[in-house]
């Protein structure tokens, strides 16, 4: 609502993103991607890198997740998770890898390769826990 009254913030982006998830659990999958897509526009036009983990999740760990082939979700989902690791947003880079390793093992990635992805971020999240 502050975005349609006041216009684009920085935080816009992390509102569209939500949004674009919320209309997922409707089946309106054309439009939430649409809505997904402005928010990774409004996060790479405005530079809002502090919000890049949570786009990401809501969009490439959910969204998109309905529309595209899962295999393709993997990288930008590792890519927010070493965003959120390096700004601090523990909470956003966890929920990343989280679905990182989830949609590794539906979309059929080696068993081993997930097993010690699995091991890898277990170490990193007792650490930063």
């Amino acid at each position: 609502q502050l975005t349609l009254r006041y216009g684009i913030c920085k935080e816009s982006c992390v509102a569209l993103a939500s949004c674009s998830f919320y209309l997922c659990q409707f089946h309106y999958f054309k439009e939430s991607e649409h809505i997904g897509r402005l928010s990774i526009g409004v996060l790479e036009k405005l530079k809002a890198q502090e919000y890049l983990s949570q786009v990401y999740v809501c969009n490439y760990g959910g969204i998109l997740c309905w529309i595209r082939n899962l295999k393709l979700n993997l990288e930008p989902l590792l890519f927010g998770y070493k965003m959120g690791m390096k700004i601090g947003d523990m909470q956003h880079a966890m929920l990343s890898v989280s679905s990182y390793i989830k949609i590794g093992f539906i979309s059929g990635l080696n068993l081993r390769k997930v097993e010690r992805d699995i091991q890898k971020f277990e170490k990193e999240m007792i650490e930063y826990n």
